[in-house]
């Protein structure tokens, strides 16, 4: 299934707020995601609108382009955008998100894949609610339509890469426990 996620316990509500700020700002630290995957076999770049590298942390309207290279040498890049930021504090209950929305995206040459409205979307989401915090990341093409029978149709359970970031699932599973791992709290 595309939808993915990795969690931890703290130990007290303190430590888990420590925590959820470690992984926001490793969330938006795109650059260094290729070393919390552990990946070899491609690089995520943060960039610019126009396709500049840039040292920052994500903004929305900035890009992702993701570098691979068969064994042959052959290279290629694709591009995603990230649409949306979005931070959510609810003292209420105690609990706080952060939340990147990732779309796919043309080049900034303008070459690549033509946007529709069925562009591939996923959210990365970290969360804390009271002492646990998730990092979670879903395909959001999983979503039902109004007019689908069955809620679990777009569902793929076969796919080997999500669809917007395309990295395989296991890099991705160790993307998010790298968003929120610490050495001294053992996962749930």
């Amino acid at each position: 299934m595309y939808g993915m996620e990795y969690h931890i316990k703290a130990i007290d509500i303190d430590d888990a707020k420590d925590v959820f700020l470690l992984a926001k700002d490793r969330l938006l630290d795109v650059s260094d995601w290729n070393t919390l995957s552990g990946n070899t076999e491609y690089k995520i770049a943060l960039t610019n609108n126009k396709g500049q590298k840039v040292h920052r942390d994500a903004r929305v309207f900035d890009k992702l382009q993701i570098s691979t290279s068969n064994s042959s040498g052959i290279s290629s890049d694709m591009w995603v955008q990230i649409s949306q930021i979005q931070y959510d504090y609810f003292p209420d209950i105690d609990n706080e998100c952060i939340s990147m929305l990732l779309e796919m995206t043309f080049s900034p040459s303008g070459n690549g894949i033509d946007i529709t409205e069925h562009t591939a979307v996923e959210t990365i989401l970290i969360k804390r609610n009271k002492e646990e915090v998730t990092a979670h990341c879903n395909g959001g093409n999983e979503l039902p339509n109004i007019d689908d029978e069955v809620p679990d149709v777009h569902i793929n359970t076969d796919a080997e890469l999500h669809p917007v970031l395309s990295i395989p699932n296991v890099q991705l599973q160790n993307l998010l426990r790298g968003l929120i791992s610490v050495d001294e709290y053992t996962p749930m």
